[in-house]
């Protein structure tokens, strides 16, 4: 092939137009299509026994973010394939000659078929027209260039969303002719790779962590083998977004809801109020969470951390309920006890009475559960106050240990 085939900037155009020596005049080009079989577009340029042997690369431009609910991704790029057809060879002064068309010219070449397996749509670049060029060189080297938008499929794995890694395939193949006929082969020449991403490539909420091109030949039964062509683009989730969005909030609501041990148990509003409202707050968040990702399978990573953050909170209205329930049990048994003591009282002396009624209260101090301390709040409480934080602080330490362990491959 000659040399400008093996350049791996897909704007080929630029290249081969960089100076008036390298196409030729109108009149002669007319000249040389005449000549051209219209029955070229329609059969292949194999002898027999022969195969073709085509070139693919890819020039990546836009890849839009995946959906849950559809397990899709759409990609655009510029897909240049590179063929031998001796039918197309014509005398040129100058090897450096090329015939530029454009598809939508009325010609007779032959296109290989090359489909991609896995999509469900397509659409061909259509500014100003459709956006797919020929270049045929004097010794019938075919150069041909198509813009491409296509929706893939990409089959994606959720549990351990947001800290998860998606493979989203694209894979190419003649739909027409096997491997006994047609062969497809990536471009590698002169160091330059088949696959080549725009300056400006991006994926919201993701990174392009790496990508690799496979070559398969898969049996089709009586139709024979088909080469395949897959290029794999291995995506990491931005974990960024999802801090911000969700896990920063959610940790700063169960924080909130541990203040409610600092609160008098006498203000039930306020001891209620806080928990109740963190808690309608984040059974709010995992609905959204279910009904915005569209996904319906086992629990991710993110629904199992706010379903115990839930939990956390849960256990904060469960503390105030037996805190209250103790306190009334507590009262009922301190105006029992104080009409026992004035019945005692009546019979005993004043100092015995006195006596009995000091070592009482020192056991029931020891005992711990029901005494009211000095800032007037109860053990129960105090102990709280230190033990749900610690436990919700380690809980979180390991979680996202795990997770980031997971994300970066351990």
């Amino acid at each position: 092939m000659v040399p400008f085939y093996i350049n791996m900037r897909l704007l080929l155009l630029a290249i081969i137009l960089r100076n008036a020596n390298c196409t030729l005049n109108a009149s002669r080009v007319t000249e040389i299509l005449g000549q051209f079989d219209k029955r070229n577009s329609i059969f292949a340029p194999r002898m027999k026994g022969e195969q073709i042997n085509v070139t693919l690369a890819f020039h990546i431009l836009n890849m839009v973010p995946l959906s849950y609910i559809t397990n899709h991704i759409h990609v655009e790029m510029d897909v240049i394939a590179t063929w031998k057809d001796r039918r197309l060879r014509y005398e040129s002064e100058s090897p450096n000659d090329t015939i530029v068309l454009q598809r939508s010219e009325n010609i007779s070449i032959w296109i290989p078929d090359i489909t991609i397996l896995n999509e469900k749509g397509i659409k061909y670049g259509t500014f100003p027209e459709t956006l797919a060029a020929y270049w045929i060189a004097p010794s019938g080297d075919v150069l041909f260039s198509q813009r491409l938008s296509s929706t893939v499929f990409c089959p994606m794995s959720l549990t351990s969303f947001p800290f998860d890694k998606q493979r989203c395939p694209v894979s190419f193949e003649s739909y027409t002719y096997n491997t006994s006929q047609l062969q497809l082969q990536l471009m590698n020449a002169s160091g330059q790779p088949g696959v080549s991403f725009s300056p400006s490539f991006r994926i919201s909420k993701f990174i392009l962590e790496n990508y690799n091109v496979e070559k398969r030949s898969l049996d089709y039964g009586v139709s024979g083998y088909f080469d395949q062509l897959r290029i794999n683009f291995f995506l990491k989730r931005d974990i960024r977004f999802y801090i911000m969005q969700y896990y920063f909030p959610i940790i700063c609501a169960v924080f909130l809801s541990f203040i409610s041990f600092w609160i008098a148990h006498e203000s039930t509003p306020a001891r209620v109020s806080l928990p109740l409202t963190t808690f309608l707050t984040l059974a709010t968040m995992l609905d959204h969470i279910r009904t915005s990702s569209g996904y319906f399978g086992a629990a991710d990573s993110l629904e199992i951390f706010l379903n115990i953050s839930i939990v956390f909170v849960f256990f904060v209205m469960v503390e105030y309920g037996i805190v209250e329930a103790a306190t009334f049990k507590s009262a009922e048994n301190t105006e029992d006890h104080r009409r026992d003591d004035e019945r005692e009282a009546s019979k005993t002396g004043q100092r015995l009475f006195l006596m009995r009624q000091y070592l009482n209260s020192i056991i029931t101090y020891l005992k711990g559960t029901t005494v009211r301390s000095s800032d007037g709040s109860i053990s129960l409480d105090r102990f709280c106050r230190y033990v749900f934080p610690l436990s919700y602080f380690s809980f979180l330490i390991l979680y996202f240990a795990i997770s980031f362990v997971n994300l970066n491959g351990g």
